[in-house]
């Protein structure tokens, strides 16, 4: 198992509406497709986009299917409704992560 951290840089003035996007579109998707997403921030006055982590069961896995969602007609019609008054995203920052062995059970928040 490996966790993908992905942070989502909005343009300026396309906070709220890339937030709103993955509110209403990204996660109900993700339900759908069984994505399995742990965690999800915004800083304090929630005006640098956010932060979320998926877990996957290798990183190939997970590479394949963010880009098959990027990819399918669904997405694209999406893409299209919530940029009609141009982009949202800035950039995309995503790091896939491991827990190390040495961090302490006490530690931990996931089994």
């Amino acid at each position: 198992m490996i966790h993908e951290l992905r942070h989502y840089v909005p343009l300026p003035g396309k906070n709220q509406a890339m937030i709103d996007r993955f509110k209403v579109h990204v996660i109900p998707v993700f339900k759908k497709l069984n994505v399995k997403m742990l965690d999800f921030w915004v800083t304090e006055d929630e005006s640098d986009g956010f932060w979320y982590v998926l877990e996957w069961p290798d990183a190939e896995t997970g590479k394949e299917t963010l880009a098959g969602i990027a990819d399918s007609p669904d997405w694209q019609k999406v893409k299209a409704l919530t940029e009609k008054d141009g982009p949202l995203i800035h950039k995309i920052e995503s790091r896939f992560c491991r827990r190390p062995n040495w961090v302490a059970p006490a530690y931990r928040t996931t089994p």
